[in-house]
């Protein structure tokens, strides 16, 4: 984060972002916001391997 250091920037971001939510469907906006994170997105790639792999064994 810029911490203020970069205001202007941050204010047209967040301006951009409710924007951009209101063209999209909402939940098209998580879900890209979501995508963003590589963190969660392997998180939630290995949670689907995990439950493909339980339902192969079942």
């Amino acid at each position: 984060m810029s911490m203020g250091i970069n205001a202007k920037g941050a204010s047209a971001e967040t301006i951009f972002a409710i924007r951009y939510a209101d063209e999209l469907d909402s939940r098209m906006f998580f879900f890209k916001i979501f995508n963003m994170n590589a963190w969660l997105s392997l998180c939630l790639r290995s949670y689907f391997v995990s439950k493909i792999l339980m339902l192969a064994v079942s």
